[in-house]
Formats: C-alpha cells, structure tokens, sequence
C-alpha cells in the first residue's frame, strides 16, 4: 500500500484481507480435524497466499505465509483425551509483549477455578514476558510469527481444545473488575444457554471510570458506548465482541458480530485504557515499538481514523 492510496481504496483492501483471513481460519479449522484432504486445503492456502502478495505491505500477509506451514504440517487427529468436565472450561489468552495485565488475569483466573489455561504466544520478545512463559505451569503455545487476534483459531488451540465444548478467548490486557464474582465463566454460560441464536458471550468493558490522564479516554466512551444501549435482557446487551474476555460455543470462529455483552457486576477493564499516556511505562514502551499497527487500536498514539470519524 502506498502513502498516495484513497481512504476508500484502503477499507477496500483491509476488507479483502479480512475475507481472506477467514477462509484462512476455515482451512486451519478443517485442516485439524482432516474434513478436508490435506493436499486441498494447501492448495487453497497457496492460492490465498498468492491473492494475498497483491497487497505486499500489509501485515496480514504475514499471518496467511504462517498459516501456509500450519496447514502443511498434515493433519494431525482429533485429541483423544476424554471431555472436560461440564465446570471446566479452556481459557485460551492471546499472548503479545505484555505481562503485567497478563499476570493480573492469570491470577484471577486461578482463584475462580475450573478452567484449563492455554496461553498462545504470538511470537513475543519482551524480555519479561518470555521469562514468565518460560516459568509458567500453564500451556503455552508459541507461534513463529505475530496472528493478531486469529492467533487462537490459525494456530489450531480453538480446534484442539474447543472442538467439542465451550471455550473462553481473552487478550492477556483485559481483566475482571475487582467487583466482578469468580462465577463469571458461569454466569457467561447462563446467558450463552438463555440466547441460543448467538454465538458468544462476552464481558461488558467499563468506561465509567477511564481516568483523565489517559489521551483517549473521550474517544474509548464515545465508541464503546455504542455497546451500553441495546439491552436485550436485564443486564445483558447486543454487541460487538473481539478478542476481549468472551464465553463461545463449541467450534465458533472468530467473527465481531451475533453476540452479547454482560452488565455490572459482571464487568471487566481493558487495562490500557488507565494507562497515563504522559508518562507511559517500560512495557508500554516496548509493546507500542513492536505494535502491529493494523491489529491494535487503542495502544497507539492516537485512536485511529475509522474510530476519530466515527459519528456515534
């Protein structure tokens, strides 16, 4: 992409990337569990990836190149362990040069109980990080090379762990709120049952309390507000869901929309959004030097142009 494209042509690019990514999680998916022949889906994946080498300079180039040699390494069989008990569920934390919000939800995560950790490393190198993975009971998954967000489900974790049952997905920065009871999986699985027709549930993200020293406090109310409005039942709400702290049915892919959020006391906090952007610490530093701008929204500099002339 040049400095000259239009901001017309740019969406236009990022929403073929994007339609590409998801066949990508597609082949990965099938791929895992031999639904489709090995030799097919790296056919596919090497036409994908020749589509993809029109738009050099983008960085999800580097996310279908990784998924080439995940689909190449054959097809490996389904786990042959024995189901999870009904009160356990896999946590799958996508992993990128942070730690201190990581070991904050760790922890919490351990006191609530009943769940299988998996972290996936999308190739870090903070040297803190890689010191807590290396120490760390907990499984962790290491990627040759940053998969954003579709760390989880290009990697394979979501088919292993999460075939045949439910499975939280969560950024390592997004923490329950200390008000938030240790049931939270749970009550997330009660909703998840009580609206049958979408596919995951997730964690409302606060934004009454961002504090004025972070830069973009105004823009994260201004967008995530948006999320607080349409109430579908008493304390839960139709939205938007990423990769923050998410409750999914077994096998779902990752997709924004047909989901939900819950309310208070069944919240949590998007750590950088406390961050006091005058005097930002080592690992903001580190994180923001190795950012992918075209993955992260709000760890940069400024909130980005799709969320600044955003009208709501």
């Amino acid at each position: 992409m040049t400095s000259g494209d239009r901001p017309d042509e740019q969406a236009a690019l990022r929403a073929r990337v994007e339609a590409l990514l998801g066949l990508a999680e597609e082949l990965a998916y099938q791929a895992h569990f031999g639904r489709r022949d090995a030799a097919e889906a790296t056919a596919r994946a090497d036409a994908a990836e020749a589509r993809l080498a029109e738009l050099r300079g983008l960085a999800p180039v580097k996310a279908a190149l990784a998924l080439k040699r995940v689909l190449r390494r054959g097809t490996p069989a389904a786990p042959t362990a024995p189901p999870a008990a009904p009160t356990t569920y896999p946590v799958v934390v996508i992993v990128r040069d942070r730690v201190d919000g990581l070991r904050q939800l760790v922890a919490w995560l351990e006191r609530a109980g009943g769940v299988q950790i998996v972290l996936v490393d999308n190739a870090s190198t903070y040297p803190p990080l890689v010191e807590y993975l290396a120490a760390t009971p907990h499984r962790v998954v290491r990627l040759e090379q940053n998969l954003g967000h579709r760390a989880p489900w290009l990697s394979g974790v979501i088919a292993e762990v999460g075939f045949d049952r439910p499975f939280v997905v969560s950024d390592p920065d997004v923490v329950p709120d200390d008000a938030c009871p240790l049931d939270a999986i749970a009550h997330l699985q009660r909703v998840l049952d009580a609206h049958p027709g979408v596919d995951k549930v997730g964690l409302g993200l606060r934004i009454d309390d961002l504090p004025a020293c972070y830069a973009q406090a105004d823009d994260v109310r201004r967008w995530e507000a948006r999320w607080w409005r349409d109430a579908v039942s008493p304390g839960v709400y139709r939205a938007s869901v990423d990769t923050t702290f998410a409750l999914y049915r077994p096998g779902r892919w990752h997709r924004l929309d047909n989901a939900l959020r819950t309310g208070a006391p069944y919240v949590a906090r998007h750590l950088p959004w406390y961050a006091d952007s005058a005097r930002p610490t080592d690992e903001d530093r580190y994180y923001r030097a190795h950012l992918d701008p075209s993955i992260n929204t709000w760890d940069q500099a400024a909130a980005p142009d799709r969320v600044k002339d955003d009208p709501s």
